[in-house]
């Protein structure tokens, strides 16, 4: 066989090897949104603030209700 056959089989199976490969890997990138762009969004630290209060309250509450009920059992 020629020489030069030769490499233009090897160059189009590589060529068609890499276009394969990069589809795949456009499939996975792409699959389900996994590496989709975060977009961040600013708060102000009052908002933030608010929020851990308001968490703490509720968490407050819960054990306040875990020991109310835990004193019911005999």
């Amino acid at each position: 066989p020629d020489p030069a056959d030769i490499r233009k089989q090897q160059q189009a199976i590589t060529d068609e090897y890499n276009k394969q490969y990069q589809k795949r890997i456009d499939e996975v990138y792409n699959f389900a949104d996994l590496f989709k762009k975060v977009q961040r969004e600013t708060f102000k630290g009052e908002d933030l603030k608010n929020n851990l209060k308001s968490q703490v309250d509720l968490m407050r509450g819960w054990v306040k209700d875990m020991k109310s009920l835990g004193s019911r059992i005999p």
